[in-house]
């Protein structure tokens, strides 16, 4: 399915993406080459005001006439308009809706208005202004009226290119300069922050497009390495952003360092000028100060001084700026190879011109705060989100890739991969609409309630229905039992009927088979292994499509998220540049390293991961293992019992069972040697045991003595089976510790290799006398030759009675128990091990003449 119309999506959506990414960086450089120039223009006043661009600030006067607004009918220089009139349709269903249809949109401005502030005023032209002004909304029967003016007597502020005639100063917007059209109210600040917040935006939107349609080309040529998918995103990501990062920079310093020249030239020829009128000369130097001195103000008239004055102080701050700028780093050191200079500071203009030194510092201004919080806020999201979820289904991912595919034959207990065909095991199933026999299915009816838009789907039936089958390979056959099983199937029914959907998936008799899970002890035998959930985290996955088809599926779901998570970093990241008020080009070097860093942690995460994996298999197949000695312990005060009703001349047998008996008091805590030495004597005491069941017809006809030989093989099957696929986990887990570069995140973490488990034990498939007895000639001894009897613990054991109560111990632990006369020969529960004992008659004697135990 996958090759059909997905790679055909693919196909459509990568070439879209690809121009959409180009699209929206070339928005967002504008948008930030824009509000950097805004940056690096000082605010200027109205007095001294020369050609090119400027900075403005002021209050808005009428020039001539006015135009009313449409609405409120109030005189302003713009204004815009919208009137919308509320209607009702009806919808393809029938239901009757209402929305807003525009009547009337249009928007009006005088030609000309003044800006004035306390050194004058200034013409404004409006042609081609771009006004930035609040609106407001009214309502008035079934229609909706929206109304932005600016009106004369607002604060103003504009970014737009001067232009001197004779007396007066005229600033336009239909001039080619280093600056945006803009007429607002809102102020310098907010016009920078929105530039600054769109710029980002566009960025982030540009990486997001780029990854998706590098995940899409991933998907489309089939790629699903999550490493190579995120070396090529960061390859991409990073190098885009530093090219991008340097390209704005070449431009920056570039175009800031020829406006300052520019600016510079015609500042001079402008107080060369004013210079000239009080009849002084000057050589072009900015640093005489034989002409900038106190001197001067009282050869020029006020306002002519004032204006020079300001020239000065505008021209040192733009030359400020400038270097303040190219000292940065990296500027510094790249400037010099963008051909880009520093220009000579002013010295006098702390002096002559003490206003200069509001202008010097530029002003730091943030992303607007809702911008930044989605941004932090949502970006920390979406990377916290498609992390955490990525990585589970990357996770599932490299346990198909990493747990190698085992025949029925070789099957070793945990976390186990088999491939086959389903054959039923005793039972099968009817999917309710394909009527093909299955061994599970997914069968939903929905209803469909309402209509237009308040229609909606509700389930009336949702059920699963499954049953154990066997999964059949070259080899042979293993059990399956599907219990919270993640199932991915290709077998999709859909019917409709009036208006209910029904919906059917299933796994089908016969079908291709891959199965991901746990092997476990099948109880219903207790000789062999099955599949099922487990009682652990690992997951289990079975499906009707190839393993190589599974791996696509995790893969392309994996990588989805994952890249979600990586945009979302990136998203915080400029979010992070914004809220600092930092839109450098260094930003984006900065920026660059993000997708790097979360290439290395994925891969120093993916690592950990798959090491803690094995280490965690090793320590729970062991803990199985230890589970299965303790329940093998815990008999072996019942065979004492059996030796001692039965064998009481036996004293040899008897002895080395209570030998064994002491021993088996810590066999959950059993290392693997230690555990490999307590199997061997075991086996070798219950072979010799269970030898004297022909010697002894009263034993082998013991019913005791049918339950526990029945229950000792059983057990033996289960530390059998669970040993070699503990030895196959010690296996892996010492491979990858001692890989590179896996090594060094071992040694790091102080991750140990494993100690294998040697016990000559094997599986007997039927219960009856184990498989692999010996003679009881040839067993090792349990006991050494200085150890005698007298150092084992006793069994039950009598005192003196107390009352109406018998003194007793119990043969599991030693605890001392007062039991009533009345229940001598019942059993009872030892209320600190839970050990269960039938009470001797009183007269019984204690074993070998031992005396009871101090309690």
């Amino acid at each position: 399915m996958w090759k059909t119309w997905h790679k055909l999506f693919c196909l459509i959506a990568v070439p879209f993406l690809g121009l959409a990414a180009f699209l929206l960086q070339l928005g967002g450089f504008g948008s930030l080459t824009e509000m950097r120039n805004l940056e690096r223009t000082p605010r200027s006043q109205v007095i001294s005001i020369i050609t090119g661009e400027v900075n403005l600030s002021g209050t808005s006067q009428a020039k001539g006439q006015t135009i009313d607004a449409p609405y409120t009918g109030k005189p302003c220089i713009y204004f815009y308009y919208q009137k919308e009139r509320k209607e009702e349709y009806t919808d393809s269903d029938g239901d009757r809706q209402t929305r807003w249809v525009t009547v009337e949109e249009y928007d009006r401005q005088v030609s000309e208005f003044l800006l004035a502030d306390s050194s004058g005023k200034a013409t404004v032209d409006t042609d081609n202004a771009d006004f930035s002004v609040p609106s407001e909304t009214y309502y008035r029967g079934d229609y909706r009226y929206t109304e932005a003016r600016f009106e004369p007597g607002q604060e103003t502020f504009i970014f737009g290119y001067a232009r001197q005639t004779a007396d007066s100063y005229m600033v336009g917007f239909t001039s080619k300069g280093d600056y945006t059209p803009i007429v607002s109210t809102y102020g310098e600040a907010v016009e920078r922050s929105d530039m600054a917040s769109g710029g980002i935006w566009m960025f982030s939107l540009a990486l997001v497009a780029l990854s998706f349609g590098i995940m899409f080309t991933c998907w489309m040529v089939g790629v699903h390495k999550l490493l190579v998918f995120l070396t090529v995103v960061s390859l991409f990501q990073s190098g885009g952003l530093v090219l991008l990062g340097l390209r704005m920079m070449q431009i920056d310093l570039g175009a800031s360092h020829s406006r300052v020249l520019r600016q510079s030239d015609r500042a001079k020829t402008e107080v060369d000028r004013l210079l000239g009128e009080a009849g002084t000369g000057w050589s072009g130097n900015w640093d005489d100060p034989e002409v900038f001195n106190e001197q001067l103000g009282k050869r020029l008239t006020g306002k002519k001084f004032d204006r020079l004055q300001g020239i000065y102080g505008n021209t040192a701050a733009n030359i400020a700026r400038f270097n303040e700028v190219r000292s940065r780093f990296p500027e510094r050191h790249l400037a010099p190879i963008f051909g880009v200079k520093g220009i000579p500071g002013m010295a006098l203009a702390k002096s002559f011109a003490p206003q200069s030194a509001e202008q010097l510092a530029i002003q730091s201004v943030s992303v607007n705060f809702l911008h930044l919080l989605f941004m932090i806020g949502g970006g920390g999201a979406f990377a916290a989100l498609g992390s955490f979820i990525g990585f589970r289904k990357i996770k599932e991912k490299r346990f198909i890739e990493n747990i190698p595919t085992s025949l029925s034959t070789g099957l070793a207990y945990g976390p186990a991969e088999i491939q086959g065909t389903v054959e039923k095991k005793s039972k099968h199933l009817i999917g309710p609409l394909s009527k093909k026999e299955v061994v599970q299915y997914h069968y939903v009816v929905k209803e469909k309630r309402g209509s237009g838009k308040k229609a909606k789907w509700v389930t009336i039936t949702n059920t699963t229905e499954l049953t154990d089958f066997y999964c059949r390979d070259s080899e042979g056959i293993v059990p399956v039992n599907l219990t919270d099983a993640e199932i991915h199937t290709c077998h999709h029914l859909s019917q409709h009927s009036g208006r209910r959907r029904y919906s059917e998936t299933s796994i089908r008799i016969g079908d291709p088979l891959y199965v991901l899970g746990t092997a476990v002890i099948d109880e219903s035998t207790g000789d062999r292994l099955m599949i099922s959930k487990g009682n652990n985290k690992f997951p289990l996955i079975t499906t009707n499509y190839t393993e190589s088809e599974l791996m696509g599926r995790k893969s392309r779901r994996g990588l989805g998220w994952l890249n979600l998570g990586l945009n979302g970093f990136v998203l915080v990241g400029f979010g992070l540049f914004g809220a600092a008020a930092s839109y450098a080009a260094t930003d984006f070097l900065f920026a660059s390293m993000i997708a790097p860093l979360f290439l290395a942690g994925c891969f120093i995460v993916l690592m950990y991961n798959d090491l803690i994996f094995v280490r965690n298999r090793v320590q729970r197949a062991w803990s199985n293992i230890g589970v299965s000695l303790k329940k093998r312990a815990n008999l072996i005060p019942n065979l004492v019992k059996i030796a001692k009703e039965y064998l009481k001349h036996e004293k040899e047998l008897h002895t080395q069972l209570s030998k064994l008996r002491k021993s088996a008091r810590s066999a959950a805590d059993f290392d693997p040697a230690a555990a490999g030495l307590f199997i061997s004597q075991e086996v070798a005491v219950m072979q010799k045991f269970f030898g004297l069941e022909e010697k002894y017809p009263d034993l082998k006809g013991n019913q005791m003595m049918a339950q526990l030989h029945k229950k000792l093989v059983l057990l033996e099957n289960e530390v059998a089976l669970m040993r070699s696929g503990y030895n196959d986990s010690v296996e892996r887990h010492n491979t990858r510790i001692a890989q590179i570069p896996e090594l060094f995140l071992a040694n790091l973490f102080k991750f140990k290799n494993a100690e294998l488990f040697h016990a000559e034990i094997e599986v007997v498939e039927s219960i009856q006398r184990p498989a692999n007895a010996k003679s009881s000639k040839n067993l090792p001894p349990i006991i050494e030759d200085n150890e005698s009897e007298q150092d084992l613990p006793p069994l039950i054991q009598h005192s003196k009675q107390e009352g109406d109560s018998l003194v007793m111990y119990c043969d599991n632990c030693t605890q001392k128990l007062e039991v009533p006369n009345e229940l001598i020969g019942k059993e009872i529960e030892c209320p600190v091990c839970h050990h269960k004992e039938t009470v001797p008659a009183e007269s019984e004697p204690a074993p070998n003449g031992q005396d009871p135990p101090n309690p």
